[in-house]
């Protein structure tokens, strides 16, 4: 459905004479093999494709909620655009294999992949390599990529399921401003070199938020000089790492240069895990810092930043708290409480674990504690923050700061 194919030849042809075809606003459900496919590796492969805003489902697979339930077959990607392709807000929901897997200089942006590598194992929801790739990952989400070890050899079940995978020498590739969510691997960095990973949001990963490895391929190794920065690392078990760095060599020095990166290393104080020849290692942020032969080269993570060293939020506030009485040194003294219905909710001050609390006890509805009225100036920004302990689970407690009420105003929320 509103398929264009232009120039059609032989998809083993030059530039000049290349497949140049358009997929646009397209639904693929339930294909056998590749949804959308531009490459083989017994064929060559198409130039110039654009694929825009399609949506491909169960690719090379039949689910039966997270079960694939169909017989493996051979499969490449549910979208295969070949090089210089052009692949851009589509959505890709549970594939056999690899989600997208575009070729040399190739832009893969805004698309959505859930569910990849649910047949076979070793891929990911958007997969590139080679050597003067060049190609742009940017602003893609992927979620979910599922793994397969059961058809592996059952000493080489290692999961590898990744989010974004960067393969065999792949150089010059751009990944920025991506969110993976639930991937064995967020993003998975194999003999690559040069290649810069900026400003991604790597969360829950179930093995590390970012994988750099090198296998023997020469004596002096092939995984050097990326650029690791501006990352959001969030594991959320204990049995996650921020960080995996692996070497059939001595050392990791050459891999990258790491700056700039956030790590939640509340789960885990293992930000940082390295294996090498010399043996296997886990490292907090700041003992990673002052390793000299594993990591990166030096400075590492000269403005890198963890949890467990941030305090509290309040401790980042450039000025003092701006409500008058917030530590309740006053008593009570401006703080009020509403209710739509009586009775009203009740107030004391009281102790507890964190110094001096309000204690608030429902009333006939659901009721409002407001704090004393403060000034606020346009243009400015304010950080809320507090400390707050409810008595039963699931008790919803909205925030907000408003407008005090008087004239035309009726108390707008100048906050989200």
């Amino acid at each position: 459905r509103n398929c264009v194919v232009q120039d059609i030849v032989d998809a083993g042809a030059d530039a000049a004479n290349s497949v140049q075809a358009r997929f646009e606003s397209n639904q693929f459900g339930r294909t056998g093999l590749d949804a959308i496919a531009g490459q083989a590796t017994d064929t060559g492969y198409a130039i110039h494709m654009t694929v825009r805003n399609n949506l491909v489902r169960d690719s090379g697979v039949v689910m039966q909620g997270e079960q694939a339930i169909n017989v493996p077959r051979r499969n490449s990607a549910a979208i295969s655009p070949g090089a210089n392709a052009v692949v851009t807000g589509n959505a890709v929901i549970n594939a056999a294999y690899i989600g997208i897997w575009a070729l040399t200089a190739s832009e893969m942006t805004d698309n959505f992949v859930y569910g990849a590598c649910t047949v076979i194992d070793d891929c990911a929801g958007i997969y590139t390599g080679g050597a003067d790739n060049h190609s742009r990952i940017l602003r893609n989400t992927v979620v979910h990529s599922r793994g397969a070890p059961a058809g592996k050899p059952a000493t080489a079940r290692a999961p590898q399921a990744q989010g974004i995978y960067l393969d065999d020498l792949t150089s010059g590739v751009l990944v920025e401003d991506n969110t993976v969510i639930d991937t064995d691997h967020g993003i998975f960095l194999h003999v690559a070199n040069r290649n810069t990973v900026r400003n991604n949001r790597l969360f829950g990963n179930r093995v590390s938020q970012i994988w750099l490895q090198e296998t023997p391929t020469n004596a002096t190794g092939e995984l050097y000089d990326n650029v690791i920065e501006g990352n959001l690392i969030a594991p959320v078990s204990p049995q996650a790492v921020g960080l995996l760095l692996q070497s059939s060599y001595a050392s990791t020095a050459a891999f990258a240069r790491f700056d700039r990166n956030r790590y939640y290393d509340r789960a885990s104080a293992a930000a940082v895990a390295a294996s090498t020849t010399t043996g296997n290692y886990l490292y907090t942020l700041n003992q990673w810092r002052a390793t000299r032969n594993v990591g990166s080269t030096e400075p590492v993570e000269a403005h890198g930043i963890a949890v467990s060293g941030l305090g509290y939020a309040a401790s980042l506030v450039s000025g003092g708290n701006l409500v008058p009485n917030g530590d309740l040194a006053g008593g009570l003294s401006g703080w009020s409480t509403w209710n739509q219905t009586a009775p009203s909710g009740r107030v004391v001050r009281e102790g507890c674990a964190v110094g001096t609390c309000v204690r608030y006890t429902a009333g006939g509805s659901p009721g409002v504690l407001a704090s004393p009225n403060f000034t606020v100036v346009k243009g400015q920004w304010y950080r809320l923050t507090l400390d707050i302990a409810a008595e039963t689970d699931n008790q919803v407690v909205p925030l907000v700061v408003r407008r005090g009420g008087g004239g035309s105003n009726g108390y707008e929320s100048i906050s989200d």
